[in-house]
This record gives C-alpha cells, structure tokens and sequence, in this order.
C-alpha cells in the first residue's frame, strides 16, 4: 500500500521530467541559443584587420546574421562582410556622429569574416553587438 503511495507521488515528477527535457530539446534551445550575443568593441587595433566572427558552438543550421552597432565617431567607418578573408559580400558605410545601426541579413555560413575601414578611434566609441540565428 505504501509502495503504490510513493509510485502515485512521483509519477507527477517522473512526467514533469519528461515533459521538461522534450520542451528543452525541440523549442527551448533554440530560443536560448538564438538569443544569446556576442559583443565586439571596435577600437584602432582592428582597423584594417580580418575578424573572425563565429556562432555559439550549440547553434546549427545558421539561416541569418544579426548585427548591431551602437556609438559615436568623428569620422565615416566602412564595415565589410564575407564568408571568407578575401570575399566580400556585404558592406555597410555609418556617418560620422551618434551611430545606432541595426540590420538582419541572410547568412548560411557558420562564421562571417568582417574588416573595419577608417575609424579613429581615438575620438571614437563604437560597440558592435552580433548574433548568428539558427534552426537545430
């Protein structure tokens, strides 16, 4: 009787568990991990320089790239995006001043090489928030 009990107040648990470790599996990851950024602060040591931007390791099936940049500059800054060191395929030019910039492209591949272009970063303060979004 007290076994039967004990069986009766765990069964709730047992599928709790359950219910739990599904949810997490087939929605809840890839929520979590679609909704984690990466930040990189831009600063002169990278100017002209090729940076390897890539996804969390979780993440699978990369379908878009989200990128935002926050700060100010006294002077235009050119930002170059590509699948690899010596292609580009998207670019993007911010003037000078208070930047607020926020964009989602198309973006199949796990890692995006970026090259920044013109920044004195001397009078500048410029942060680029990134996150890859993909589908497990």
């Amino acid at each position: 009787m007290k076994h039967l009990k004990f069986v009766k107040l765990l069964l709730p648990y047992f599928l709790l568990v359950i219910v739990l470790f599904f949810s997490y599996t087939y929605f809840l990851k890839d929520l979590y991990w679609n909704n984690v950024k990466q930040s990189l602060k831009i600063e002169s040591s990278l100017t002209n320089q090729n940076i390897k931007l890539q996804k969390h390791a979780a993440q699978k099936n990369i379908q878009a790239l989200e990128i935002e940049i926050i700060g100010t500059t006294k002077e235009n800054i050119t930002v170059l995006f590509g699948t690899s060191k010596q292609q580009v395929t998207w670019q993007i030019t911010l003037k000078k001043g208070k930047i607020n910039f926020s964009n989602s492209i198309e973006w199949t591949s796990d890692y995006c090489f970026i090259k920044i272009l013109n920044l004195d970063t001397k009078r500048s303060s410029v942060r680029m928030d990134y996150q890859f979004i993909g589908k497990n």
